[in-house]
């Protein structure tokens, strides 16, 4: 064998390692890479009495950036439903309104809601928290749910009937042992 045939045998497997290098990191790049952002939101709430026989409840949702893609959404909304003491028309109420629209859904009576008018920008690993307010809770509610929605607007495009979706925390709390069960 002699220098120039090994030189050409060296250059030829020096081309192969080459394409499989090349190969391997488009594999690679295409496959960490994610089309819709992913993150995890936290709930926490506190509150305090405001006037006589009223509350204010602050609900405080920490969303995190644990995806590859940028977060960026304007649309947060949260609201609470008061679920104890019982009312036995809010849950007839409920239950006709499941049973017309023909859901497996027990979805309760809506007591308060507010929209958040913070932007959110989040960059992979950064993190961001929301703050909602109900005031004049009235004292006779024992406990309440707490639900909420941090739209993403990537999968909001792609919904035929233009609902909103996203990141969805549910939550109650309980005014009498000032706790929160997620």
């Amino acid at each position: 064998m002699t220098l120039e045939s090994a030189t050409a045998i060296a250059d030829f497997f020096q081309s192969i390692l080459t394409i499989a290098a090349i190969v391997a990191g488009l594999y690679w790049f295409f496959k960490q890479r994610q089309r819709y952002p992913r993150a995890n939101a936290e709930l926490s709430a506190s509150h305090c009495t405001l006037r006589e026989k009223t509350y204010l409840l602050s609900v405080r949702v920490r969303i995190s950036n644990i995806g590859q893609v940028r977060i960026r959404s304007s649309y947060a909304r949260a609201s609470i439903s008061v679920i104890l003491p019982f009312q036995s028309q809010l849950f007839e109420q409920a239950l006709a309104k499941r049973k017309e629209e023909k859901s497996g859904l027990l979805i309760w009576n809506e007591y308060k809601a507010r929209e958040s008018g913070k932007e959110l920008f989040l960059e992979p690993g950064e993190t961001d928290q929301l703050q909602f307010d109900f005031e004049d809770i009235e004292e006779a509610a024992q406990r309440v749910g707490i639900y909420v929605l941090i739209e993403n607007p990537s999968l909001t495009k792609t919904n035929v009937l233009a609902e909103k979706h996203g990141w969805k925390v549910l939550g109650e709390y309980d005014f009498t042992q000032s706790r929160l069960y997620c």
